[in-house]
């Protein structure tokens, strides 16, 4: 186990000696310990509300009303409780979220413009999920986000150009579960099929990519930011707690 975190210790030290456009990922400055606080009180009260929504009350104690003790509740109907519209930040809580200190590292360092509107919601698109212990189908395999917004989103490369995708994890337990990413992937180019899935057509890939891979140790609230095209992968974990973050699109100039 020594063996394995050393030596993902020196393939991040590695990956790190490298421009963003070669590697295609960064891992940003941490959010204020009270600006991660402000996200997880957001998504603890959508939380609650979502299940309030499906008449799930019989909370046993106050822990189980908090996100990442999600796994401990008895839900039958998991996947349907928790479509992408009911994990999507509102505008007003957008409008809070993008006063962060983390945008004005992100226009000093990428030229940030905007967070994208991928759903065409209206307004800056913001959105969390939510991974259980043990539960595979909760992560996503390997893929680029491009290939979501060429055939999930349907968006025109015009409407792809300057895009970089923002992962932030809210609970998450270092090396244990998170975010793997195969650097440099960005710069090649992968076959891939596509599956009609909750009636919208998604990407698959059915092979293991030969190339190096990488898992993210992040902290909560330790932001990465990668390249629409980098093949990444969520990471499915075994330790007693149900891991929550938030991602997002930005527009860059």
């Amino acid at each position: 186990m020594l063996t394995s975190f050393n030596n993902q210790k020196q393939q991040i030290e590695h990956s790190q000696t490298l421009s963003f456009a070669e590697r295609g990922f960064a891992i940003l400055p941490s959010l204020y310990e009270k600006e991660l606080e402000v996200l997880r009180t957001i998504i603890r009260k959508k939380y609650i509300k979502t299940l309030e929504d499906f008449h799930i009350f019989d909370f046993t104690n106050d822990e189980f009303k908090q996100p990442f003790n999600y796994h401990n509740l008895s839900i039958e109907n998991h996947s349907e409780i928790w479509g992408k519209q009911q994990r999507i930040f509102s505008e007003y809580e957008s409008e809070e979220f993008l006063k962060f200190s983390l945008f004005d590292y992100l226009k000093n360092k990428f030229g940030f413009l905007k967070v994208a509107d991928i759903e065409g919601i209206g307004y800056p698109e913001i959105y969390w999920r939510i991974v259980r212990p043990n539960k595979t189908e909760d992560v996503s395999g390997i893929h680029a986000d491009s290939w979501f917004f060429t055939h999930t989103n349907k968006m025109t490369p015009k409407e792809q150009d300057n895009l970089l995708k923002i992962w932030i994890p809210i609970e998450v337990l270092p090396n244990e579960g998170g975010l793997g990413v195969y650097p440099g992937s960005h710069l090649k180019e992968w076959d891939y099929d596509t599956v009609k899935k909750d009636g919208r057509i998604k990407p698959k890939l059915n092979y293991l990519p030969n190339h190096e891979k990488i898992l993210l140790p992040l902290k909560p609230g330790e932001p990465v930011i990668f390249d629409k095209n980098l093949l990444h992968y969520g990471v499915s974990h075994k330790a007693d707690y149900t891991r929550v973050s938030i991602e997002f699109a930005i527009q860059v100039s």
